[in-house]
């Protein structure tokens, strides 16, 4: 957990209001900032690790996929079990993924 003086969060809560919806956080934006700083100093590469905002987009892209090649014949509640499924992934890759939190024990 990271405090900040009003005077850093008014200029972070501009950008942030600028930004496209959805629009980031404010831990969000202190992770963007963070990293754009860092790497723009030569300092991190952090490129080859997918963005939050990468992450959220292409899981609405994967769920809208899914909802236009659905089978018409299975029920509604059918096809939200097939499509969380399918947005789940196997079981074998699940604890690789970067973006799920890791199962505890």
């Amino acid at each position: 957990m990271v405090r900040l003086h009003a005077d850093l969060l008014k200029p972070l809560d501009v950008w942030i209001a600028d930004q496209p919806k959805p629009q980031p956080s404010r831990p969000d934006a202190v992770r963007i900032a963070l990293k754009d700083w860092l790497t723009g100093l030569g300092l991190v590469d952090l490129s080859a690790r997918p963005s939050v905002t990468s992450v959220a987009e292409s899981a609405r892209i994967a769920g809208q996929t899914i909802d236009h090649i659905r089978d018409q014949a299975a029920t509604p509640v059918e096809q939200a079990k097939r499509k969380r499924r399918l947005l789940k992934g196997p079981k074998e890759f699940r604890q690789m993924r970067g973006d799920q939190p890791k199962p505890k024990g």
